[in-house]
This record gives C-alpha cells, sequence and structure tokens, in this order.
C-alpha cells in the first residue's frame, strides 16, 4: 500500500471514529524519546519490540457528549458497556481502515499510562483538581483505546492549547470542595478529604 493511500484510508478511519464520538486521535512513534522513556519505567516488551520495528502507537479517545450518544444508541451492555463498545470499534478501525498488523493493548489486560500518553498528545493540562483538564471540554474527556500497528503512520503532533485553569481566576471548583481538599501542588490532599467524608 502507497503511503498516500494509508494516509487517505487513515482519514477515512478517523472520520469514522470521530461519527462515533471518537474525536480525539492521536499518533506516536514507538521509537521517540517520550515512549523509550515510558517503555523504560513500564519494562513492557510489546513497547520495546515495537520502538525496534518502528511501530506506531495510536491513542483513541473521547471528548464531549457524542460518545455517549453513540454508546446508547448501540444498545451495548453487559458488565462493561463502555470498555466493550470502546474495543468494539477500535477493532473496526483497525480491520476497516490499517490494514496492517495491530493489537489492541487498551482496553485489555497490562497497566498502559494513559495520562501521560494524554499529556504528549496535547489532550490536557495540569488542574488544581489533581487531574487533567481538556482546554475545550474540561473535564469531559476520556481514553478509550490504544492500538499498536506497524502501519507507517505520521506521528501526529500535540493539540495546540492552553489549561484553561490558567485564566480562570474564580476557582470554582476550588470552593465547591467542602474540606478543602484541591488546589495544593500534585495530588488532592486525600487525608483531608478522608477526614471530613467519614465524620
Amino acid at each position: 500500500m502507497t503511503t498516500d493511500t494509508l494516509a487517505r484510508r487513515f482519514a477515512q478511519g478517523q472520520v469514522f471514529l470521530a461519527e462515533q464520538g471518537l474525536n480525539l486521535l492521536a499518533v506516536f512513534d514507538c521509537a521517540s524519546e517520550p515512549l523509550c522513556d515510558l517503555q523504560n519505567k513500564l519494562s513492557d516488551k510489546r513497547l520495546e519490540a515495537a520502538a525496534i520495528a518502528g511501530n506506531r502507537l495510536i491513542l483513541i479517545g473521547n471528548a464531549g457528549p457524542a460518545f455517549w450518544r453513540a454508546l446508547q444508541a448501540n444498545a451495548n451492555t453487559g458488565s462493561d458497556p463502555v470498555d466493550n463498545y470502546s474495543h468494539q470499534l477500535a477493532k473496526r478501525f483497525v480491520e476497516e481502515y490499517l490494514y496492517a498488523s495491530a493489537e489492541i493493548l487498551y482496553p485489555g489486560a497490562g497497566a498502559l499510562p494513559l495520562q501521560y500518553l494524554g499529556a504528549l498528545a496535547g489532550w490536557h493540562y495540569p488542574s488544581p483538581l489533581g487531574v487533567g483538564i481538556h482546554p475545550q471540554y474540561g473535564l469531559w474527556f476520556a481514553y478509550r483505546a490504544a492500538v499498536l500497528t506497524d502501519a507507517p503512520l505520521a506521528p501526529s503532533k500535540p493539540l495546540p492549547g492552553v489549561s484553561p485553569c490558567q485564566h480562570c481566576t474564580d476557582r470554582p471548583c476550588l470552593s465547591a470542595c467542602p474540606p478543602r481538599a484541591l488546589g495544593q501542588p500534585g495530588a488532592p490532599d486525600l487525608r483531608r478529604c478522608l477526614d471530613w467524608r467519614c465524620t
């Protein structure tokens, strides 16, 4: 398959995913420095082999309400309808648009630091809540799938944007927390939160 054909099929796959509410997509070169650092932390042989082979990692996510409408319309049931539906969509994307060897790493067994990958993709920024915040959708975004492939896709650039917290002066998210456990550097003050909840 030519590079142009692959790029065209991949773009069609992006449209398919977006129609199902999966409107976030990033491609990483497994041999890039940030992913090599990740391999060292995880000691994941799949990622190590992927880096040597020059493979790509595709991160798929959703932001906003469209995914939830698509999920309801497809009447997914079972013990984990969100992951089941996400896996089905990732499988269709691989089979119908990639035309390459691929393995769905997430949802699935094994740990993958999705927040780390999301930050590399520019999908979120640090917030006083201790979780990432999307520049447009705030906390209303999630990681739905990660696919390892040998398709020679062009790595994507991080999404441009700034943290919405950067220009927020009122910080209603902090004042809404009764024990005032948010806003400290790093993670929320869990001890303060637990003390308040348990009294």
